[in-house]
C-alpha cells in the first residue's frame, strides 16, 4: 500500500494504470525469473512516469518499516517529513551495523564499543526527532534497531 505518500491525481492515475497492467499479466507469469523481469519492467515504467524523487517516495511508502515510522510521527503530531528523516536514520544504522559486523579488523570489545557508540548516536538522533515519549513508543513497537545487539 502506498497511501502513506500523497500523490497528485495524475500521478495516482499513472500508478494505477501501470500496476493494473502488471496485475492483469501477473496471473500468466510463473513464479521466478519471468515474474522478476515483469516486476523490474513495472518499476522502470513507474520510475519513468513519476521521476526519481517521486518513485523513491512511492517505494518508501510500500515499506512496512516506513509505515510504522509514519504512524509514530502521526501519533505524536509531528511533521510528516519526520518519518522520512527517521527512515533514513534507520537505513543508515542498519548499513553501519552490517559494516561493523563484517569488519574483520574489529574483534570482541572493539566491535562492541563501536556498536554501542553507533547505536548511541542513532538513539540521540531519533530522540531529537520524536522526543522521549515518541522514542519509547517506537522502541516498544519494533524498535529493535535502536538496541545494542547482545543487550
Amino acid at each position: 500500500e502506498f497511501r502513506r505518500v500523497l500523490f497528485r491525481s495524475e500521478e495516482f492515475k499513472k500508478i494505477f494504470r501501470i500496476r493494473k497492467a502488471f496485475d492483469d499479466r501477473s496471473d500468466d507469469l510463473a513464479d521466478g525469473s519471468a515474474r522478476d523481469a515483469a516486476t523490474k519492467e513495472m518499476e522502470a515504467q513507474l520510475r519513468l512516469a513519476l521521476g526519481e524523487r517521486r518513485f523513491a517516495e512511492y517505494k518508501r511508502g510500500l515499506d512496512a518499516d516506513y509505515q510504522q515510522l509514519y504512524r509514530t510521527v502521526q501519533r505524536y503530531d509531528l511533521p510528516s517529513e519526520s518519518a522520512a528523516k527517521l527512515y533514513e536514520i534507520k537505513k543508515a544504522a542498519e548499513e553501519q551495523r552490517r559494516a561493523l559486523e563484517n569488519n574483520t579488523q574489529l574483534i570482541g570489545e572493539q566491535r562492541d564499543a563501536a556498536m554501542k557508540a553507533m547505536t548511541a548516536e542513532v538513539v540521540r538522533g531519533v530522540r531529537q526527532i520524536l522526543g522521549e515519549k515518541g522514542f519509547k513508543y517506537l522502541q516498544s513497537r519494533g524498535g529493535d534497531w535502536l538496541l545494542v545487539p547482545g543487550e
